[in-house]
């Protein structure tokens, strides 16, 4: 119901402010509190020289906690804030410049104490000028997309601290020797080698070390965990989801569902035909929009089909869906549009046939490229949950690359958080058909197959053992931009992809081993049927 909808997209936006307020804070609260003494000691020695030495120790030593400091910060920012991204990214930048120019100065000022003090200084002066103009570039670069990532943005800032940070630290490192070797062989006794020794140790370890990618989401993992349990944490993605995705509708939960009652489209299986699985841009669209064709023959007309790329303002094809009450679809269709259109088509009309045989009417189902307004898609995506809410099932197409495509995954995992159980989840494996046979589809369902003469045991079986080694790093959108908002999603809920890789994983092996088991005994049975007739 429209309440419960609306109670349970409530409390995944709490559990979503919950774990980012938890994590962030705790971050947050420790990078400031090592900053204040990283530089506070020593602000107060060489300002008012009231820093207690005897008691507290020299007062370079505590400049050590600046790396950690500035970890802390870095792993703070979630990455779909895209707001904090830049001006973290941007305050970088001026600060490189600002130390740049510092070096710069100081080298000119220390040029008659020795010879490696100088040269420190130059080389520290050029290698944050070269940072200065890097971050630079990427928020130029960055302003000028259309849709700036994020996530990008601040895996490319990431990346460069850990080249900046094992330079910086190799080179104060180095400074050790040469001043020993050049001017000071009882430098290692000196009040300044301890400082310099730690500094350089310490930014070798936080910046190349704790920022490795492997390390980075292994902490975010078990921050995210401490205090949340895994409930919580699906719930933040299904939150995620909506935020930040909604355009004209961002706001309450009450616009969201407004919007989506308003919106929500369906069509009926006998106005779909094969043309419609084919991508749009592709040969066979307009070759199939002519003569479109399906189990009971010519269903469309040439002028009536022809997918997206033929419309209007909507698309030609939106006039075949229409207007439905939420809860009043049969089925959802997930599928990848990079799976050939051929079997893809069979494995669904199979289903459909085997559906209207057991209620005596063609099934209505949500397709995005017939029922999505193409006028507002971002819209539409933001509602994609409440969408796969108000459909009675959800019916997997599973072709060869369904597993790699990240929309895909997120739809299925969207459908059981919203409250659907697993048996309502039907996965119809296909593969592609035989060289020798190419027009026979290989189709596999729960209630029915299509059977061919191709040899497609050994296929299917590789689309199974696809699911099994998904891994959402890989997975690909068709728009760089989506991947990167829904690959920040997951990240910023779940710290890392191990936790969601599972997940996926399992529900593809218990759901293709159950619709598998069903297929065989249904199978068998309708065998005795057609043996018991004659």
């Amino acid at each position: 119901s429209r309440v419960d909808l609306a109670r349970q997209l409530s409390r995944a936006g709490a559990a979503r402010r919950r774990i980012r307020v938890r994590v962030q804070m705790l971050l947050q609260v420790l990078g400031l509190a090592s900053c204040w003494w990283a530089f506070t000691p020593l602000y107060l020695s060489l300002a008012y020289r009231i820093w207690p030495v005897e008691l507290a120790g020299n007062p370079l030593l505590t400049i050590v906690l600046w790396p950690p400091a500035t970890c802390l910060a870095i792993l703070s920012i979630r990455p779909s804030d895209g707001g904090m991204v830049f001006g973290f990214v941007l305050a970088d930048a001026v600060i490189f410049g600002a130390v740049s120019v510092a070096m710069g100065l100081l080298a000119y000022k220390v040029r008659h104490i020795d010879r490696v003090s100088p040269w420190l200084c130059v080389c520290l002066s050029a290698l944050t000028l070269g940072g200065f103009v890097f971050l630079g570039g990427i928020l130029v670069d960055a302003a000028r997309r259309r849709q700036p990532s994020p996530r990008r943005l601040l895996l490319l800032h990431n990346e460069f601290c850990r080249a900046i940070g094992a330079s910086g630290a190799t080179l104060i490192l180095a400074y050790i020797p040469l001043k020993m070797w050049d001017d000071d062989p009882l430098f290692p006794q000196s009040d300044l080698f301890a400082p310099v020794l730690l500094c350089g140790l310490s930014i070798l370890f936080n910046f190349v070390f704790i920022l490795a990618p492997r390390v980075r989401a292994a902490a975010l993992a078990a921050l995210c965990k401490t205090g949340s349990t895994a409930e919580e944490r699906e719930a933040a993605v299904l939150a995620g989801l909506v935020a930040g995705r909604g355009g004209s509708v961002a706001g309450s939960v009450d616009t969201l569902l407004q919007w989506a009652e308003s919106h929500f489209r369906t069509i009926s299986f006998d106005l779909l035909s094969r043309a419609d699985f084919v991508p749009d841009g592709d040969a066979r669209a307009s070759e199939h929009s002519t003569r479109a064709s399906s189990r009971r023959g010519s269903l469309l007309s040439s002028d009536g089909d022809g997918g997206g790329e033929h419309g209007g303002e909507r698309g030609a094809d939106n006039w075949r869906s229409e207007p439905r009450a939420m809860g009043q679809c049969d089925a959802f269709i997930s599928h990848s549009w990079s799976d050939p259109p051929g079997p893809k088509w069979a494995a669904l009309s199979a289903w459909a046939e085997a559906f209207e045989e057991e209620h005596g009417r063609p099934p209505t189902v949500w397709l995005d490229k017939l029922c999505i307004d193409q006028r507002n898609v971002q819209e539409a995506l933001a509602c994609l949950p409440i969408f796969l809410a108000g459909c009675d099932r959800l019916l997997v197409l599973a072709g060869p690359t369904y597993s790699s495509r990240l929309w895909c995954v997120m739809e299925l995992f969207t459908f059981l958080k919203m409250g659907a159980p697993l048996e309502r989840i039907t996965v119809l494996p296909f593969a592609e058909p035989s060289a020798r046979q190419p027009s026979r589809a290989i189709s596999f369902n729960a209630s029915r197959a299509a059977s061919t003469d191709a040899p497609a045991g050994a296929t299917l079986s590789d689309v199974a053992a696809s699911f099994a080694s998904f891994d959402a790093a890989q997975a690909r959108c068709a728009k760089p931009e989506d991947r990167q908002a829904l690959l920040s999603v997951i990240e910023e809920s779940f710290g890392s992809f191990g936790e969601f890789n599972l997940w996926a994983r399992r529900v593809f092996a218990e759901q293709v081993h159950i619709d598998r088991a069903q297929h065989r005994v249904r199978s068998t049975m309708h065998t005795l049927e057609l043996v018991s007739s004659v």
